[in-house]
């Protein structure tokens, strides 16, 4: 009995510390990002210096694609017709080895297209390699401009993506990286809207965390980048064997040469949306290989933090099952889920209300909050694994 009594006293103690961490954590990173900046930036004529700033804002678009000749055609439209200078703007597209159409549709596109875009194929450079990392690599080996924007093949940009990124270039030179928002577009489906709000929570921790000099999240799907910094830390090189992580590794580089030389867009104009994971399986494979790359970040402050979230969710999880029965585990569990729950609850509410997606609130954050600590658990041990499959290949 007296066994009992203290292993309740010492799993409540820890379980409520982390609880208390957690809390804390979040707090700040909801303050974080009310504080990020989101007047809308004036026309790059208007801001000081911005002749001669615009004649070193040129951005190469960088997509990595396989198998995406449905989703292409809408994003190189979007791409194309870009209020941003033609001749201060290029597109190149990596084949990654597609079974489909991907090739014709981007060579097509290409031929009629306003803007210049340009076809690249890792089949045609042997010892390129295969995957995101070895198709960006091959792409930034070919880029003219100083700039590269990268996203997704299966993404839609607004007309003035490239102008956000730039007007924000023109506020502060000396930046090397930009981060810029992705929200999910759904579908209607119940399942749809719980990945709005749980994407929701890792665009705004990433934009928190980088606003208080502390990097761990970004998302590869929007990103801007100067090709020297990326040369300069070594590309991709450090950590090109894990399939994941060509954004978030680079942006734990640059920090770590210089710190500040990285900042998040926090406008409307910068997002980029994407469809949501049509199922279950395809989501967990997603978060999977995102989480895959944790064990092999370098800075102790992200490891940490994935530790201590790991571990909240786990006790969470494991508290919850003897608090059924036993009474008296009920409080101290009780209270720790409570706290998580309102403090998450409050976080995500400040960033869907940023992606106007306010019909989320409410029920579906609650739904999350509840679904998320098993999810947590999950995919956080599977991820250890390094084992996945991702565009029809085995990973790991």
């Amino acid at each position: 009995m007296l066994a009992d009594v203290d292993t309740l006293l010492y799993f409540s103690l820890f379980l409520l510390a982390l609880s208390g961490w957690y809390a804390a954590v979040i707090w700040r990173r909801g303050r974080a990002w009310e504080r990020l900046p989101t007047v809308a930036p004036p026309p790059m004529s208007t801001l000081p210096g911005a002749e001669s700033a615009k004649e070193e804002i040129r951005f190469s678009v960088l997509v990595a694609a396989r198998d995406e000749a449905a989703a292409l055609p809408a994003l190189l439209a979007d791409v194309a017709a870009q209020e941003f200078p033609k001749e201060n703007l290029e597109v190149i597209v990596v084949d990654d080895y597609s079974t489909d159409a991907t090739a014709a549709v981007v060579a097509d596109f290409a031929a009629r297209a306003a803007v210049a875009v340009r076809l690249l194929r890792l089949a045609d450079f042997p010892g390129a390699g295969t995957g995101k990392k070895a198709a960006l690599a091959l792409a930034l080996a070919h880029a003219r401009h100083p700039w590269v924007a990268c996203t997704d093949a299966d993404c839609r940009v607004g007309p003035r993506w490239l102008t956000s990124f730039a007007d924000t270039l023109c506020r502060r030179p000396s930046l090397d990286f930009l981060s810029g928002p992705v929200a999910l577009c759904p579908d209607g489906t119940a399942w749809a809207r719980l990945q709005v709000v749980e994407f929701a929570g890792l665009v705004g921790v990433g934009a928190a965390s980088l606003a208080l000099g502390q990097p761990n999240m970004c998302n590869g799907a929007n990103l801007a980048y100067r090709r020297a910094a990326w040369a300069e830390v070594g590309g991709f090189a450090g950590h090109h064997h894990v399939a994941s992580g060509d954004d978030e590794f680079l942006l734990h580089a640059l920090w770590a040469r210089r710190p500040g030389s990285a900042a998040f867009v926090r406008h409307p104009d910068a997002t980029v949306r994407t469809a949501a994971a049509p199922t279950v399986r395809a989501f967990l494979r997603q978060r999977v290989r995102w989480a895959s790359k944790w064990r092999h970040y370098r800075r102790p402050d992200v490891q940490a933090l994935a530790a201590g979230v790991f571990l909240l969710n786990l006790g969470l999880l494991v508290g919850a099952l003897p608090a059924v029965v036993r009474p008296a585990w009920a409080a101290p569990v009780a209270l720790a889920w409570g706290a998580k729950l309102a403090v998450d609850t409050w976080f995500l509410r400040l960033i869907l209300r940023f992606q106007g997606d306010t019909r989320h609130l409410g029920r579906s954050v609650v739904a999350w909050q509840l679904l998320y600590v098993p999810y947590v658990v999950l995919v956080g041990l599977l991820g250890l694994c390094g084992r996945y499959r991702w565009k029809g290949r085995r990973v790991g």
